[in-house]
């Protein structure tokens, strides 16, 4: 029986990695913009690391193209985990990403989509307690910061959407 495709891939190399939680990653770009574009009406999509747990690995067909299957992609993310649409402030938003350092043995950073930020030395940051904090969040133009005041409607996880992995900040 032969494979049926649900996507095509430029190379047979692997896409992103397993646990990608020491940043940005390949992979986390693709689910979160993913996530974004499939739940209408979100401005942002998040999504923890730790979910991730396999990369997205194509595999060759017999026509030679480099092929993703069901498979492939269901190993990456193998939960009944349902996307929420959430709506956070701009500050529960920025106060989530903090979280990330909440735990200075074992940081775990967010992969998103639709905005970015920039972090520094928590000793820089007035009320910082951790190792980084969040200095600046922006819109995807990455000059307009995103406003502490407005309401966003972010497209995560379940999972994380309850405070998963320490994120307790997502649940308010």
């Amino acid at each position: 029986a032969a494979v049926v495709p649900i996507g095509q891939a430029a190379s047979i190399e692997p896409i992103g990695k397993r646990k990608p939680e020491d940043g940005e990653n390949a992979l986390g770009n693709l689910i979160t913009d993913g996530q974004r574009t499939m739940v209408q009406g979100a401005d942002f999509s998040i999504t923890n690391s730790g979910g991730i747990r396999e990369a997205l690995i194509p595999k060759t067909n017999e026509k030679g193209e480099n092929i993703i299957t069901w498979g492939a992609a269901y190993a990456v993310q193998p939960f009944n985990n349902y996307i929420q649409l959430v709506e956070l402030t701009g500050q529960q938003i920025k106060d989530g990403l903090n979280q990330q350092w909440q735990n200075p043995d074992h940081i775990m950073f967010l992969q998103i989509s639709g905005f970015k930020y920039t972090y520094v030395d928590g000793r820089k940051v007035p009320n910082c307690k951790n190792k980084y904090c969040v200095q600046d969040v922006f819109l995807a133009d990455g000059k307009t910061k995103m406003d502490m005041n407005k309401t966003y409607k972010i497209a995560m996880n379940d999972f994380l959407a309850n405070g998963g992995d320490g994120f307790t900040a997502f649940v308010k």
